[in-house]
């Protein structure tokens, strides 16, 4: 082999290898966080309703198609009302029924509203139902859940929450959009809310 063909085999040769270390020695990527949500969605739809906590505060609005927005801790500013249109992008935690956004970035006619900075509205809990014992009936709406997509509750259509208590256990595979739900429990005392921790559950067959 000609002596100028083997220096230029060892440069290329060369080359190769400390490509190869570079790629090696690249740190990977940071692993994302366990229990949050990786992707955000987007999407433009009415109001149906809004939700409000313990304290009479707006803590998450039902849109029409049935996604529910978790609200930041100063949206009692913004006189949110049904049949308001607004556009919202947010990390998405898909449940059996329907979408919950988190981290929120909500516009109405063009103008921004929440920021995905904004620190959170207070949700209800189920610690927070220590009222006199309340059965709903009525047709599922929509599940709340946590970032991690664990079920917290459920909204039926006339804007009842029911939560999620510590001895509750609650399949959402068993739900679908319109089941007919009968719940009972110690209710949520509040101005505007209508809520219930759920501690016994019937579901009516399909």
């Amino acid at each position: 082999m000609p002596l100028t063909t083997h220096i230029a085999r060892l440069k290329w040769l060369l080359i190769v290898s400390c490509f190869s270390s570079s790629l090696a020695l690249a740190e990977p990527a940071a692993a994302a966080p366990s229990g949050e949500v990786h992707f955000r969605m987007q999407r433009s739809a009415n109001i149906d309703k809004v939700l409000v906590n313990s304290q009479g505060e707006p803590f998450a609005l039902l849109l029409g198609e049935g996604s529910v927005v978790m609200l930041s801790s100063n949206a009692s500013e913004f006189g949110f009302a049904p049949g308001q249109r607004v556009q919202v992008e947010g990390d998405a935690v898909e449940t059996a029924l329907n979408v919950v956004y988190y981290r929120a970035r909500l516009t109405r006619g063009g103008k921004l509203l929440l920021h995905a900075s904004d620190s959170p509205a207070r949700q209800p809990s189920h610690e927070d139902c220590a009222g006199n014992e309340l059965t709903a009936r009525g047709s599922l709406e929509a599940l709340l859940a946590a970032p991690d997509g664990q079920i917290t509750g459920m909204v039926f259509v006339d804007g009842t929450v029911a939560l999620v208590g510590p001895a509750t256990t609650l399949d959402a595979s068993s739900l679908f959009r319109g089941a007919k739900v009968e719940v009972s429990g110690p209710a949520m005392a509040a101005d505007g809310a209508n809520a219930l921790r759920i501690d016994r559950l019937a579901l009516a067959k399909r």
